[in-house]
């Protein structure tokens, strides 16, 4: 058995306004994240860590339980949601709408096989180390560099383990890989070659509304 965490709880403050209750070509962004989990055959049961109640009749069991003030406080409670007999979980924000049940059905796979599965995609663009003012400080070398994405699929027990022990040291982490790996554990990343961007700035949706309307065409190749 296999469980999504859908991580819905962030402030959207860059944007200025919820993100999540935007419109993303006839629903919401947090809709069209839920509906890619939902839709996932390897996938049984989604929690939605919401500052709101949110339950929809959708065909699978779909709950949702209270964030806390940090995002790894929001995903450990959504993790300690999950049924006990869930051998993998997937993290995934609620704020990357256009991830696709087929790239999450791959990436479980790749859990699997490889004991976890992160989606990345390859660094591209020329990297540089700045100072606060903006002034260039060195060049960075882009060689074994990967932008990290969601979902992050970990077995339960070892996900749970490594968020108490985070807590429990008080130390801060940006997402799942941070606190598996401070807990000693590996990290697989998976390349991901589709579109996955994160809604983070309003010039984001209008990048998403046009991929997706685009995905409706059967133009998937964008």
């Amino acid at each position: 058995m296999n469980a999504a965490v859908l991580v819905a709880a962030g402030s959207s403050r860059r944007m200025g306004f919820d993100k999540l209750a935007a419109e993303l070509c006839g629903k919401t962004v947090l809709e069209r994240s839920l509906e890619a989990l939902v839709a996932c055959e390897a996938v049984q049961e989604v929690v939605v860590v919401s500052e709101a109640a949110f339950e929809r009749p959708l065909g699978k069991a779909v709950r949702s339980v209270a964030g806390g003030p940090r995002r790894q406080d929001s995903v450990r409670a959504g993790v300690e949601a999950t049924s006990e007999g869930a051998e993998w979980v997937a993290v995934h924000d609620a704020a990357r709408p256009l991830v696709t049940s087929a790239t999450l059905n791959q990436l479980l796979r790749c859990a699997e096989e490889n004991g976890s599965g992160v989606l990345a995609a390859r660094v591209v663009d020329s990297l540089s180390r700045a100072s606060s003012a903006g002034l260039v400080e060195e060049a960075l070398d882009r060689e074994g560099l990967w932008a990290v994405q969601t979902p992050q699929v970990f077995r339960r027990e070892i996900l749970r383990e490594a968020l108490a022990a985070v807590d429990r040291d008080g130390v801060e982490v940006t997402d799942e890989i941070g606190a598996v790996r401070y807990h000693g554990g590996e990290v697989r990343l998976m390349e991901n070659l589709d579109w996955n961007l994160k809604i983070t700035h309003p010039r984001d949706l209008e990048l998403a509304r046009w991929i997706w309307r685009e995905r409706e065409h059967g133009r998937d190749q964008v």
